[in-house]
């Protein structure tokens, strides 16, 4: 279903508006220049601050939202569409404005309409893989298609609850009630051995003549699987394989050395390099870190590292991971030339993170003094020491959280402006390192 259009259809914003808002009121007499959500149906504008971008795609702070009502010149909508964050458009003595024009879910809504359409060509005999298409009257009957294995399986088990299944005795070889073994002329029966007999070539075991439960003849089978012997045919245990694991032990035999380093022996410069990902327990306490740096002098390489205070090292539970921590990015445009709370980007969590550290850096470097940003959780701080940029740097170092740090659902995450540089920076820009804690409880 594509969402409406109008010609001409940009309308001006009449007062600023913060990241959350989701009442927007337009100056008097442009809601008349948009369709109406209730008989047209919900469609997407882009948002952004025309006085000082007169296109929208310069604008850092642009923004699609997707409006879902409008009464008159108030649309009801809904912040953040398509990828993009919802943020703050309340800058004074700027006029924001909102244009109907095409984004990609336009672009991707067309594809979803042309992608069930094929040449028709007549065909009397279906096979599972063939296509079908129709209409979603779940979703004011946008265009759809499926299997035809999906149609049989779905007559299938709406014919199951109206008309019996067959039920019977087949040979006395079985003696059973009921064996539900499909068409006659698409399933063979056939004896493997003494015991054992195959269904479409598949092994079942029967005892006494009779197919029987299968029960794990111990405690350890309940962690195997049975299958038939490709030669003998008869029924065996095997132990499952599983895929491999997403965390390895660190090797050379970790060794705490301090609350930021630990050693390992032997040159292991060339694994343990920065921003791999690190997880140890204390007393089965689960930690994160991430290794900043790594050096060798014989026998042993130290490796420094960000996150949570290593106070000790459980036995074989310091493990590196084989992904990459995920990074938010913040940032802010222009001149950094005077402090502030709020400056960038706000970003809401999507998962449960664990919180590893901060990189910042700006385009064009300040001098004299320091840049200093600090990045909050709910207007609260989680670096004791502020991520911060040195006199004629364009970047410091990975700055380390506050031991434990952790974010949940939804949860606020702000950036300010605590120091700027006699001559400015310009152009701020903060790497947040985070850990969705599920990994965690990966092996």
């Amino acid at each position: 279903m594509l969402d409406p259009v109008k010609n001409f259809a940009k309308v001006i914003v009449s007062t600023g508006y913060d990241a959350l808002a989701t009442s927007i009121v337009l100056q008097s007499g442009d809601g008349a220049k948009l369709p109406l959500p209730s008989s047209d149906g919900a469609f997407n504008l882009v948002w952004w601050n025309s006085t000082d971008y007169s296109d929208p795609t310069d604008d850092p702070n642009k923004e699609i939202i997707r409006c879902t009502s409008r009464s008159t010149d108030t649309l009801t909508v809904t912040r953040g569409q398509e990828g993009i964050t919802a943020t703050i458009k309340n800058t004074a003595g700027k006029t924001y404005q909102m244009i109907l024009t095409f984004t990609k879910k336009a672009y991707d809504d067309i594809d979803n309409i042309k992608a069930p359409l094929r040449p028709v060509t007549a065909k009397t005999t279906l096979v599972d893989a063939d296509e079908v298409t129709g209409n979603d009257s779940a979703n004011s009957f946008s265009q759809i298609r499926t299997t035809w294995t999906n149609v049989k399986s779905f007559l299938k088990t709406y014919f199951d609850t109206i008309y019996a299944q067959l039920a019977g005795s087949i040979s006395q070889a079985f003696q059973v009630s009921q064996l539900e073994i499909g068409h006659a002329t698409d399933t063979t029966l056939t004896r493997v051995s003494p015991g054992v007999a195959a269904i479409e070539g598949n092994n079942i075991i029967t005892a006494n003549n009779q197919v029987t439960a299968l029960a794990a003849a111990s405690a350890g089978d309940k962690d195997k699987y049975l299958h038939a012997n490709s030669s003998t045919g008869a029924i065996e245990w095997t132990t499952v394989t599983v895929g491999g694991s997403v965390w390895t032990l660190v090797p050379g035999s970790p060794t705490r050395t301090a609350n930021t380093t630990f050693t390992v022996t032997g040159d292991y410069t060339a694994l343990l390099t920065t921003g791999l990902v690190i997880k140890w327990t204390e007393i089965s306490a689960v930690k994160v870190g991430m290794v900043l740096s790594s050096s060798y002098s014989n026998p042993n390489t130290t490796v420094t590292i960000i996150g949570d205070t290593m106070a000790s090292i459980d036995s074989s539970s310091c493990k590196y991971f084989s992904g990459e921590a995920i990074v938010k990015r913040f940032a802010v445009a222009g001149t950094l030339g005077a402090t502030g709370t709020d400056v960038m980007n706000d970003w809401y969590a999507d998962y449960a993170y664990r919180v590893i550290g901060a990189r910042p850096f700006v385009g064009t470097a300040g001098t004299t003094n320091s840049t200093t940003f600090d990045v909050n959780k709910g207007g609260t701080t989680m670096f004791t020491t502020k991520p911060t940029i040195a006199t004629t740097a364009t970047t410091g170092t990975i700055f380390t959280a506050d031991n434990g740090t952790s974010l949940a659902i939804n949860d606020r995450v702000s950036v300010d402006l605590d120091a700027i540089q006699t001559t400015a920076a310009i152009d701020g820009y903060v790497d947040l390192y985070l850990l969705p804690t599920r990994v965690l409880q990966l092996t």
